[in-house]
């Protein structure tokens, strides 16, 4: 994504994406023509096709809908998911990633990546997870406001003297928040009766540096 950005790639200007990595990686995603918001998970030509579709790779886009678009389907066919060699060298302890995009002025441009974004090598800074949390949240139905609340509150946990107060405006007040810690506040207004559970997408107690 950071290559796409940074080199401001448009989908209709790319002729073939050459995307190498180890053996490893192509035993896990192993769809490479998917037609469900499942199988996408599991294809690197789906990530990659989305991502220079759309610029981005949401909950919204693994959806059936999005997937059998004639637009993305093409995308796809041009991704071509391969094991390099030197990824193969870079190690198991690694996700080497080579890019080689190819584009229609005859231009190639390349990068690599050791770890994925997000990993510890490589980790999402607070405002990345907040965003991420609050997409997620709009796919959910959250109410926007009970969402940047939470955002709000988790940036500032470990200054908060009483959680409670805080959620206040996320969560109805329950008997079974007397006496809790903070951090099991937030967790009962992130699943209070009648919420939609979003999952991995909370963000931690701690900003990410």
């Amino acid at each position: 994504m950071r290559l796409i950005r940074k080199e401001h790639i448009k989908a209709a200007d790319v002729e073939r994406v050459d995307v190498g990595t180890n053996h490893n990686m192509p035993n896990a995603l192993i769809h490479h023509r998917p037609t469900t918001g499942l199988q996408a998970k599991f294809s690197m030509e789906f990530c990659l096709g989305v991502l220079l579709l759309y610029g981005k790779a949401t909950l919204v886009e693994f959806q059936d809908e999005v997937v059998n678009r004639p637009e993305v389907q093409a995308m796809l066919r041009r991704v071509n998911f391969y094991v390099d060699p030197d990824a193969e060298k870079a190690g198991f302890d690694k996700m080497t990633t080579i890019l080689r995009v190819h584009l229609k002025d005859g231009r190639t441009i390349s990068g690599r990546a050791d770890f994925g974004k997000g990993s510890p090598a490589d980790p999402m800074s607070y405002e990345e997870v907040a965003e991420k949390f609050l997409g997620n949240a709009a796919f959910a139905k959250w109410p926007k406001e009970k969402a940047e609340t939470i955002v709000n509150l988790v940036r500032t946990l470990e200054r908060v003297d009483d959680a409670r107060k805080k959620m206040e405006s996320g969560a109805k007040s329950s008997p079974k928040a007397s006496g809790c810690s903070k951090q099991q506040a937030v967790a009962m207004a992130l699943t209070s009766p009648g919420s939609t559970s979003i999952g991995a997408a909370r963000p931690t107690s701690k900003p990410v540096a």
